[in-house]
């Protein structure tokens, strides 16, 4: 009876020898993510269900304000330990900037209107008026000369003279008003051609500050992307929950302080 009984306590003694504490190796906790020289890092298993009984956080500030946990403080998973507030602070106003300048690039370019359709009304009229008139004049007959006494024709064929003359120039004028207004009317096209041509160039203008405002944008947009990646990396969680067991400074580099956080999960004795 006995000796049964010590062989079974001599096979809990081997098997409960034969149970080890659950740990990992610093090598597989640390997994070093660095922003800047100065800015936190990390290192530990990549899943929750690896999650390790102690967590070592080291990280770099340059100031205590920028830890923002204590011993005794109880943390949930994502919780920020740390942040980098110079870095954060420069990246928000980097972003703040970046917002504004995108939102202006965005705006509507505002596109002048086309010219009017044009109207060539005034001149189709002068030309109407102008080709009546001339039609009315050369209709008109010219005096004829047609007297035959002597004394009598240097008189008649005077005033005659003067008629034919009269007509003539009312001729001529009349050809002239109607030159004028068909040169007037061409002037008027002319025109309108000018304003469509200084419409198209504006319109290229604009289509080339659209493209240089776009290529802007695009890289405003990358600029803001890197901007928001170190905003969120400045501030530096927890990738598991526990409890802070110790905070700690292990050193001073210049005006930088190598911190340690120890973290306890809480779903582990010890």
């Amino acid at each position: 009876m006995w000796k049964i009984s010590l062989i079974v306590l001599g096979l809990l003694l081997g098997v409960s020898a034969t149970i080890k504490p659950f740990t990992v190796s610093k090598a597989e906790l640390l997994e070093t993510v660095a922003q800047t020289d100065r800015e936190p890092s990390l290192s530990s298993p990549a899943s929750e269900e690896e999650a390790p009984r102690r967590l070592s956080i080291t990280l770099s500030v340059s100031s205590p304000d920028e830890i923002l946990v204590k011993e005794g403080d109880r943390l949930i998973q994502g919780q920020v330990v740390a942040s980098n507030v110079p870095a954060k602070q420069r990246a928000l106003e980097q972003q703040q900037q970046l917002k504004i300048s995108i939102a202006q690039l965005t705006q509507d370019f505002p596109k002048p209107p086309a010219p009017p359709p044009p109207s060539f009304a005034a001149e189709d009229a002068a030309i109407d008026s102008a080709r009546a008139n001339l039609q009315f004049l050369e209709a008109q007959k010219e005096p004829e000369f047609f007297m035959k006494d002597e004394d009598l024709i240097q008189v008649f064929e005077s005033r005659t003279l003067k008629e034919k003359q009269t007509i003539a120039n009312r001729r001529m004028n009349g050809h002239f008003r109607l030159n004028e207004a068909i040169a007037n009317r061409q002037e008027a096209e002319a025109n309108y051609q000018r304003e469509l041509y200084q419409h198209q160039l504006k319109l290229l203008e604009i289509d080339q500050e659209n493209r240089r405002r776009s290529a802007e944008v695009l890289s405003q947009r990358e600029k803001l992307a890197v901007i928001e990646t170190t905003i969120a990396e400045a501030d530096f969680k927890s990738p598991y929950g526990g409890t802070v067991r110790k905070v700690k400074i292990l050193g001073q580099n210049g005006r930088i302080l190598n911190v340690e956080i120890l973290v306890i999960n809480p779903d582990h004795n010890g």
